[in-house]
């Protein structure tokens, strides 16, 4: 492939898509990386745009997608201005960021203000591969697409159906609401019976669910901890939870 070097302007728009609101504005993210970008090739998920370095190696791989993808040369200067890695790699990719819609809503993950970027990545990496029909976002969680969230869920953001709502979304909803809660609450594994369709709900790494949320709750249910830790993290949470209700 013969190719261009990306353009003042377009190294413009590269830089203010590092921000969230444009972002969102855009609905564009930049993922680096060679395995994520290739993985996520794989499963069907194209970027709009490639930038690499001159001396990048493995261009080859990528040549079979030239119809496809704009592709580019970019300094190695410029691919550190746009990434939040120490010492990143010599790719880039640009990618729509249009969230995957909610068509079965059998067992749903609630996830309230969720705020790590890491904790939120690893919740729907988890999600996705216990088979979480959908994910629903309150405002207040961190951006999906944030880089940091990207790559801890190893892309399966873009693969997971996914939906962020107003905090009233919950109240309107018929399925059993089940939350993690450590105050007048069963433990977990003396629950034995799950009826379908479900929303579990998990609430902040701080704060916990709002009291709001707490008030509409069918079940809640609490981890037995043992020696004397009171809690686990929103992520670990999620998953001991999950992989307890898969088995009922």
């Amino acid at each position: 492939m013969n190719l261009e070097y990306i353009t003042k302007n377009e190294f413009s728009m590269l830089k203010k898509i590092t921000q969230k609101k444009f972002r969102h504005l855009y609905q564009k993210t930049i993922l680096e990386g060679e395995n994520l970008i290739f993985q996520l090739i794989e499963s069907k998920v194209l970027p709009t745009e490639i930038y690499i370095t001159e001396d990048y190696l493995n261009l080859k791989s990528l040549s079979a997608l030239s119809n496809q993808i704009l592709f580019k040369f970019i300094k190695y200067s410029q691919i550190i201005s746009l990434t939040d890695t120490i010492s990143p790699q010599k790719i880039i990719a640009v990618f729509n960021t249009s969230l995957k819609p909610i068509i079965l809503d059998d067992n749903l993950l609630f996830l309230d203000d969720i705020q790590d970027p890491g904790n939120l990545g690893t919740i729907i990496r988890t999600a996705y591969g216990f088979g979480i029909d959908g994910l629903i976002l309150t405002q207040g969680c961190c951006d999906p697409f944030n880089c940091k969230t990207v790559r801890s869920s190893l892309g399966t953001v873009f693969l997971l159906p996914i939906k962020i709502v107003e905090d009233d979304w919950i109240y309107s909803q018929n399925a059993l609401k089940i939350i993690a809660d450590t105050e007048y609450s069963v433990s977990l594994y003396d629950f034995k019976e799950l009826k379908k369709p479900y929303i579990l709900m998990i609430g902040s790494e701080g704060k916990g669910l709002k009291t709001s949320f707490k008030e509409i709750a069918d079940i809640k249910l609490h981890i037995p901890m043992a020696n004397n830790l009171e809690s686990f993290n929103a992520a670990i949470t999620t998953a001991i939870f999950l992989y307890h209700l898969k088995g009922l």
